[in-house]
Parts: C-alpha cells; structure tokens; sequence
C-alpha cells in the first residue's frame, strides 16, 4: 500500500512538473514576444527619472532572484542535500517547478520603463522587417525545441528520473556515455543560442527590455564551456536522431 501511494505520488509530481513547465515556456515566450514586439510612449516628468531609478531596482531584484534561484538549486551543494534527504529522484522536478515558479513571478511583477526615446524602435510600419523578426522568432523558439529534443526533454524537466526510480532502473545519468556527461557538465544552458535571438532580435528596444537582455546574457554565456569535443557529440546525437526518425516514418507509411 505504502509503495502504491508512493508510486502515485511520484507520478503526480512528474505529470505536475510537465504540465507547469509547459505552460510556464509557452508563457515566457509570450511574454517575450510582446515585450519586444509593443511600445507606448510617456511624456516626462519631474518625478519620471526617480520613478526611472525605482523601476530599474525593481527590476533588477527579480532578476537577482531568478540567478540565484537557478544557480543555487543548481549547485552541488543542493544536489548534496536532496541525496541526503533521500529526495534525489525528486531533485530535477522540483528544480524546474521552482524555476518555473520564480519565472512566474518574474513576468507578473516585472514593470515596464517607456520612455519618449527608446534604445531603438522600428516603424511599424515597415511590415517587411517586423515579418523577418517574427520569423527569427519563430526559428529561434524550434532550434530551442530541438536542442532539447536531442538532449532528452523528459530527463531535462525530471520526468525520466523518476520513470527510472519507479521501474527500479538506475539513475539516466549514470547510463549515460562519458561524452554526455561532459557535455552536461559544460553546458551552462541548452539554448543559449535560441535565447540570445529571442531577447535581442526585437524591433523594439526598451530600457526594462535591455536589462533584462544584457542580464541574462551575461548569466547564460558566462557559465558555458563547451568545445569542438562536445560539439562533435551534439551533431552526432542529432544524426541519430535523425536517422531514427527517417525509420520510423518510414515504418508507419510501409
């Protein structure tokens, strides 16, 4: 009785932690979109630049506790802990809920700064060049996809961890090759180059958007080590995967 409710426990959490990743990426990219693709226009003020200073502040702080929040639960030490308390298949889940979590109160409490200047805004009605940014959009968002597809998108959010828990399979990582890890190990983020498309290549620039951009940026690219060694591995994964899906597709349509 105790390992079915422990069963049904573990499979609650992973299909709680796919579903809120989910929807907190779909969200994210939403958000993202708007952000750099509107802009409204206010007249200064006396009080505009301390108003300027407090939303830049305010913004500032919730990026300080998404760093933090992802780079601590991220470190050895945390994973150390979760061993100890005997939640290291639950580890990876409540990882990604808790970012999850802290992107949603990101996006509900982050402030807009209009200004009358802008970094840089595009007139809207230069139809061609808004068309080519959403596009970039677009491919940025399916080169994010996947890159996660090739890395293994359940292992990423959890869900694999505690499949394997629950079918009494060694932890993934440890099946993995010698090359995967070291990627792992390397990378800082899967989809730094998708996400650096999707928070600069906007045609409109505002002050709270730059923040946002050169912040995550720089926490993103400063934490990647990657070499021609693990770039050889990604192309590799993705030739088999390719392959792989060539014979499936052609099984189903024999």
């Amino acid at each position: 009785m105790v390992n079915m409710l422990k069963s049904a426990f573990l499979f609650l959490v992973s299909a709680l932690c796919f579903s809120i990743c989910f929807t907190t990426v779909l969200q994210f990219a939403l958000w993202l979109y708007g952000t750099g693709f509107s802009y409204t226009t206010t007249h200064r003020t006396l009080e505009t630049d301390d108003i300027e200073k407090t939303i830049i502040l305010h913004n500032l702080l919730l990026i300080l506790v998404f760093v933090i929040q992802h780079s601590l639960m991220a470190s050895d030490y945390c994973k150390h802990f979760f061993t100890m308390c005997k939640l290291d298949v639950l580890q990876r889940s409540i990882y990604v809920i808790a970012t999850c979590a802290v992107l949603q109160v990101l996006m509900y409490y982050w402030l807009p700064l209009y200004t009358d200047h802008p970094v840089w805004a595009f007139d809207q009605r230069r139809n061609i060049l808004w068309l080519i940014l959403s596009l970039v959009h677009i491919i940025a968002w399916l080169m994010m996809f996947g890159v996660i597809l090739v890395i293994d998108y359940g292992e990423l959010i959890g869900v694999k961890q505690i499949y394997y828990f629950l079918t009494n399979s060694p932890p993934p990582m440890q099946m993995k090759s010698a090359s995967n890890r070291r990627m792992f190990d390397n990378f800082r983020h899967p989809v730094l180059l998708g996400l650096l498309l999707v928070l600069w290549f906007v045609p409109v620039m505002t002050l709270d958007r730059l923040l946002l951009a050169i912040f995550l940026s720089l926490y993103t690219c400063l934490g990647h080590k990657l070499d021609t060694q693990d770039y050889e591995y990604l192309q590799s994964q993705s030739q088999q995967k390719e392959v792989h899906l060539r014979t499936q597709y052609s099984y189903w349509h024999e």
